[in-house]
């Protein structure tokens, strides 16, 4: 990724601000604008018109919808909120009592009361912004383990920029020449908390598309249908590249569709070593899954509609199978990493399969064998690509 610069906007005059470079430890002193900004003045205004009575009809709108813990389900929410406002083509900085007034808005006044109101719910979600470019800033719990994306730095923490809209993944930016350096606001609210992981799915329409799933194991021919919820795979496709971020809100998008059930039906009977291989050769089916390295980590539900997806989208894929279908938990899976290759380590439930694994199983750490969804061919729970060098990482 490329080297990001942050200019932190303050109302202090004579003071100056840290240009961090990502990955770099040295940093030097840059200058500010002296005096408060529009974007300052606008911001601390909606802050302010942010009442309890409309914090306590927000936090009930969540609970109804199921994405009370939610923030980042929140934040989209906003986001979506503020589209089916009017487009107001001034560039003027807005506050929130003008836009719920007029109900008319632009970007900019929409990230500022935005990160205004997130931050007023003590989230830690701000606004950075360039000239023409505003996004929101998410500080994610570092759980999610973020493959890749823009971020910029304030105060030690890292902040992904997510565009102002409902389906670009949060760390992608539309522009091809994205600035190099972002001006920040001094913050009203404090402390906040960093982002957690999804823990829920926020309530969607009916309408589905429907995808057909055909693969083979052990000469038995498998075949279901998934009914995906169409603005499920949209509002998945708002999430960042990552891994444990993608399994957390994936294992909740495979539970709103029918595949879980389908696929507890396709596998009982078998035992466990089968049941495992079941759900690998699903994921390394060529005509489920185009094998495609070109773009980042897709969700779950996006993997499914798009039939596209790489190594690390098809180990995010598998462990959540193992969490939705067979009930493996967070303890039982690990993610394995080499250069450039990413694999799962699956600890065995029975003793039985367990026995079988270590006759010939490759594993990791405290017996979790290897299950590789990217090494396609005669390949089971337990087998590894022999370029792939003994030395790698679980977690």
């Amino acid at each position: 990724m490329k080297k990001v610069f942050l200019l932190v906007g303050i109302l202090f005059v004579g003071i100056v601000a840290i240009v961090v470079f990502k990955g770099v430890l040295s940093a030097y002193a840059s200058k500010v604008r002296i005096g408060a900004s529009d974007e300052q003045l606008c911001y601390e205004m909606s802050y302010n018109q942010i009442s309890d009575s409309m914090v306590i009809k927000w936090e009930s709108l969540f609970v109804e919808q199921g994405i009370a813990d939610n923030p980042f389900a929140m934040m989209i929410h906003f986001i979506d909120w503020f589209s089916t406002f009017e487009d107001d083509s001034s560039t003027r900085c807005h506050a929130l009592e003008f836009v719920l007034a007029q109900r008319r808005t632009n970007v900019r006044s929409s990230v500022l009361i935005t990160s205004a109101i997130m931050q007023r719910l003590s989230w830690d979600i701000q606004c950075f912004f360039n000239g023409s470019e505003y996004y929101l800033g998410i500080h994610f719990d570092s759980l999610w383990q973020i493959r890749q994306g823009h971020w910029v730095e304030k105060n030690g923490k890292q902040y992904y920029l997510k565009e102002f809209d409902t389906f670009t993944p949060t760390g992608s930016l539309k522009r091809v020449d994205p600035a190099d350096t972002y001006q920040s606001l001094t913050v009203q609210q404090k402390p906040m908390k960093p982002v957690p992981l999804v823990n829920s799915l926020p309530q969607f329409s009916t309408s589905y598309y429907s995808i057909p799933l055909v693969w083979v194991y052990k000469d038995r021919t498998f075949s279901l249908t998934v009914r995906i919820p169409i603005d499920q795979v949209e509002w998945s496709g708002n999430l960042p590249a990552s891994l444990y971020g993608m399994v957390a809100a994936g294992i909740h998008e495979l539970e709103n569709t029918d595949m879980v059930r389908q696929l507890a039906l396709c596998v009982s009977g078998f035992n466990e070593f089968d049941q495992v291989n079941i759900l690998l050769r699903l994921c390394q089916s060529e005509s489920i899954f185009v094998y495609d390295d070109t773009r980042p980590i897709q969700s779950v539900s996006k993997q499914l509609y798009e039939g596209r997806n790489d190594c690390d989208g098809r180990s995010v894929f598998l462990y959540c199978l193992l969490r939705a279908v067979l009930g493996y938990t967070d303890s039982d899976i690990l993610f394995i990493t080499w250069p450039n290759h990413v694999a799962l380590g699956v600890k065995p439930i029975t003793v039985e399969t367990d026995s079988l694994l270590s006759t010939f199983g490759h594993y990791v750490d405290d017996r979790y064998y290897i299950l590789d969804p990217t090494f396609i061919g005669e390949t089971y729970w337990g087998t590894k690509m022999g370029k792939m060098p003994k030395e790698c990482i679980g977690y």
